[in-house]
């Protein structure tokens, strides 16, 4: 999928479908939801700060522009990649295409911002973070 250094298939299943028997517009936020864990997993991303639950990282923001319909048992691909890294926040793409077709059926976004899990107050990026995300998608964050 150009532009999108990580890629995971991701199969639709019956459950995830509304009564016209197709993939519910929530089932869309909950692949993104999988992509992007296991985006973060293929980096090895997780912090001892996560761990010892000293940083959160929060959703603040999201949005799918829905192209196409998906439907049961039908095989997608999701694409993941970092857009960028602000003073607090993480900005993560999404594209949702059909693994057989090629044709984008989704796209979208979220916005994470970084905290102290005690505070509950906005900090900056760990160093870490930054690192790792600009060392896999090759650009300076």
């Amino acid at each position: 999928m150009d532009g999108y250094r990580f890629t995971m298939e991701k199969r639709v299943r019956y459950s995830e479908t509304d009564a016209v028997g197709i993939a519910n517009n929530l089932s869309f936020f909950r692949y993104f939801e999988i992509g992007r864990t296991e985006y973060w997993r293929s980096m090895d991303a997780i912090l001892p700060e996560i761990e010892r639950k000293t940083l959160g990282i929060v959703m603040v923001h999201q949005e799918c522009d829905y192209r196409l319909p998906a439907y049961p048992d039908e095989l997608l691909e999701v694409g993941v990649r970092t857009a960028s890294v602000g003073e607090t926040s993480i900005v993560t793409e999404y594209r949702l295409h059909r693994k057989e077709t090629n044709e984008v059926i989704a796209e979208g976004n979220t916005v994470h911002v970084t905290m102290d899990a005690q505070t509950r107050k906005p900090v900056p990026v760990p160093d870490p973070i930054r690192e790792k995300l600009s060392r896999f998608e090759n650009k300076s964050f």
